[in-house]
């Protein structure tokens, strides 16, 4: 696994990062709610905006409401079948 800070960012396909930008903002422009995939999308886009990891913009990505409503609705948190 190559951490964040370690990945050499010039090595991305600028041109599916685009992609995924132009994705995203469809997305957030349509006025429908976004899912969490659309929010860990959001998330990556703010990510791949930054030359350096030092330089992204961590105030953008979803409140902190957000988040812990995604990952109380995350599959670790699911009631197994056929536990009480």
């Amino acid at each position: 696994m190559v951490t964040l800070d370690e990945q050499d960012r010039g090595a991305w396909d600028a041109a599916l990062i685009a992609e995924g930008h132009r994705l995203v903002r469809g997305r957030l422009a349509s006025g429908v709610a976004p899912g969490r995939y659309q929010i860990l999308a959001a998330i990556n886009a703010v990510h791949t905006s930054a030359r350096d990891m030092r330089d992204t913009d961590w105030s953008q990505p979803p409140t902190g409401t957000e988040l812990r409503r995604l990952i109380s609705r995350g599959p670790a948190n699911r009631p197994r079948r056929g536990s009480r």
